[in-house]
């Protein structure tokens, strides 16, 4: 079992690789002072050293590879993932917790990517939802498009920060959400049709207001689609 005092030299260490590549502007992707490297600096024993790089790895903050110094890891969501997994599974955080904080991250992003759309990804978003509107009557394909257009919209808005948190989240509502929008009926998916053409046509004209309006109105109808799921058509 990890002492206090083995725990507390663990931590040290880290901040001492954490200050180490702040110090020497390293970013994604470039290699960090070896194992090794920090022994010798520190004059500290390699398995607490060893320690404390297993400890960053874990976080997702770097990535460690046989015979190769460490890297600066590229963010993803995964670890963001784990830790929400795991305080959903014991109770800490609800699915309806985890949809406001959805809501409340795209509900910037959907602002954010209007202003920030070019005439390429305006087009984009418009195909998209022309196939959407060709999928209405075919469920499956209807989920993944429309799943396809909010990812779209999170990329336009070019913010790496509610891209990570906008995945770590809907990673949690994937399974409710897939299984809720499948049983919609014909009618339900129209109107969620209805709603998503309002967001493009935000974009088209170039009014984030008028895109908050519309998406806040879609997101309403998903917290009620995923809290209250139908098991049939209408």
């Amino acid at each position: 079992m990890e002492t206090s005092s083995s725990s507390a030299l663990t931590a040290r260490i880290e901040r001492y690789i954490l200050d180490t590549i702040k110090t020497a502007n390293l970013t994604s992707g470039m290699p960090i002072p070896s194992e090794v490297q920090t022994v010798k600096e520190l004059q500290i024993s390699r398995g607490v050293v060893r320690e404390a790089y297993r400890s960053l790895e874990s976080l997702g903050l770097i990535e460690i590879k046989s015979g190769k110094r460490p890297i600066i890891k590229d963010p993803d969501p995964e670890s963001l993932t784990k830790f929400l997994d795991f305080h959903r599974d014991i109770g800490h955080f609800s699915i309806d917790a985890i949809l406001e904080a959805a809501r409340g991250i795209e509900l910037s992003a959907v602002q954010l990517a209007v202003q920030r759309a070019n005439d390429d990804e305006r087009k984009e978003l418009n195909n998209i939802f022309l196939d959407l509107e060709k999928n209405v009557e075919k469920s499956f394909a209807f989920t993944l498009t429309l799943k396809k257009l909010h990812e779209t919209i999170i990329s336009i808005s070019a913010n790496p920060v509610y891209t990570l948190f906008f995945h770590a989240l809907y990673a949690q509502l994937n399974t409710n959400l897939t299984e809720a929008l499948l049983s919609l009926s014909k009618k339900e998916k129209k109107k969620l049709l209805k709603m998503h053409k309002n967001i493009v046509n935000a974009f088209n004209d170039k009014k984030s207001a008028d895109s908050a309006y519309a998406f806040i109105e879609y997101a309403d109808t998903l917290k009620e689609i995923l809290l209250n799921p139908k098991d049939t058509d209408e």
